[in-house]
């Protein structure tokens, strides 16, 4: 290609005009706001800006960013809950008494409290302010606290229900628990009537000192005491445990059991008298008194007899060989049931019978027969004898037993008829009119 001129006239040259016209220019004519123009400026640098920063350092600022509360630039007023208030101002000014800003709340007796609260939150039950009584749960008011009432165990206050010791919340005070005789509190445990806590009683036919129902009695000044050197049951010694008692009619006036005595001579104390209601019924001088003894073994009393009948006196001792109990039956020595050992006879004495058998029933029958049927037969104890027709031994001959045989000329039983002079049996004669038997009687005028 042909060469051309440059911008500096220059043929083939190189130089070309920048932006701003200006041939071989490196376009530094142009600052940003156009060729040959002023460059940026002011604080925002921009082409033709007069702007400057204001004293908050914002470009074309107005001095707010940086302004207090009160507009001054960089003053130390600060912005509290109250408003706008100098650096030394604690910013509460406008604070309620709840520090709340501008808030209601004004200060009672009570201190502070809300807008439309009466201000006596703080008074007391007895409208005191800040004073010290107090309602209790029952509604009284006062600063004693010792009189407040409290809740009772079924939660009630005030209430009158208390809880026992078993644990029971009521308020009837008459069916509260109570301690038995051991002292457990609602137990059921009772001194039984001898004043054992939890005892079953004295053992059945014994009172509480361990002596026989029967023999019991009370005591007397009254006492004289009878010596048994030995006490037997049906000819035996009597037992450790058995006792013998004293009796004035159906009262019992002293025992003792036969083992205190240690086996040996026993001394049964008989009391009289004394003119108490006690010993009502006790023995009096010269009485003599009946005596019992009580079999353990058999569990049975028995009426005794002592050795001899003594008759009481106060303040005696008496001594007796024995005492042993009544033993009924038959004391007759030729009896055939004759007991050696009783010693009261009963009258059960009996005799053997005819079969050898004591007291057996057989006897003699009329006939002589031991526990024989009797006169059963005919003739009582025999039969008829043969030949004979009764018992006395007569003989029936034709007419009736023990009656005389046939007889009369008729041959009959009883007949006495005889033959008249004609030979008729039972006849009258008649058969002869006085010429001969059977012939004719007298005849013609001279009756011959």
């Amino acid at each position: 290609a042909a060469n051309e001129f440059d911008c500096a006239g220059e043929c083939g040259g190189s130089a070309v005009d920048d932006a701003c016209g200006v041939c071989g220019g490196d376009g530094s004519d142009d600052q940003g706001c156009g060729c040959f123009e002023p460059g940026p400026s002011g604080c925002d640098n921009a082409c033709g800006s007069d702007l400057v920063d204001d004293e908050c350092g914002v470009c074309d600022g107005d001095n707010s960013s940086c302004a207090d509360c009160a507009g001054t630039p960089n003053g130390d007023s600060w912005e509290s809950d109250c408003g706008c208030v100098a650096v030394d101002n604690s910013g509460d000014d406008c604070d309620d008494c709840f520090g709340v800003p501008n808030g209601t709340a004004w200060e009672s007796d009570c201190g502070c409290v809300e807008e439309g609260n009466s201000g006596d939150d703080c008074d007391d039950c007895a409208s005191v302010p800040n004073g010290d009584n107090l309602e209790d749960m029952c509604g009284n008011c006062d600063n004693d606290p010792s009189n407040d009432c409290v809740e009772d165990c079924a939660g009630n206050w005030g209430g009158t229900s208390e809880e026992d010791m078993c644990a029971t919340c009521d308020s009837d005070p008459d069916n509260d628990c109570i301690q038995d005789c051991f002292g457990d509190w609602g137990g059921t445990a009772e001194n039984d009537e001898c004043g054992v806590c939890g005892g079953s009683g004295p053992a059945e036919g014994y009172d509480c000192d361990g002596a026989p129902l029967a023999f019991t009695h009370n005591a007397s000044q009254q006492q004289a005491f009878y010596f048994f050197e030995s006490v037997t049951i049906d000819g035996q010694d009597a037992e450790f445990d058995d006792w013998m008692g004293a009796f004035n009619g159906d009262v019992c006036v002293g025992a003792r059991r036969w083992g205190n005595c240690g086996g040996g001579t026993c001394d049964l104390p008989v009391l009289g008298y004394d003119g108490t209601e006690y010993t009502t019924g006790y023995m009096v001088p010269g009485e003599i008194p009946s005596f019992k003894i009580f079999d353990v073994s058999a569990n049975e009393y028995l009426d005794a007899v002592a050795s001899e009948d003594i008759p009481w006196f106060n303040g005696s001792y008496e001594i007796l060989d024995n005492l042993q109990n009544t033993v009924f039956g038959c004391t007759d020595a030729d009896a055939c049931n004759y007991n050696d050992t009783a010693n009261i006879d009963d009258g059960s004495c009996l005799e053997n019978d005819c079969a050898g058998e004591c007291g057996g029933s057989a006897v003699e029958d009329a006939c002589g027969v031991c526990n024989g049927p009797g006169p059963i037969y005919e003739c009582g104890c025999t039969d008829i004898a043969d030949g004979a027709c009764d018992c006395d031994g007569n003989v029936d001959l034709g007419c009736g037993c023990g009656e005389v045989g046939p007889s009369g000329c008729d041959n009959a039983c009883g007949s006495d008829l005889v033959d008249d002079a004609c030979g008729v049996c039972g006849g009258d004669g008649s058969d002869d009119q006085g010429c001969g038997c059977f012939e004719p009687g007298p005849s013609g005028c001279d009756n011959a």
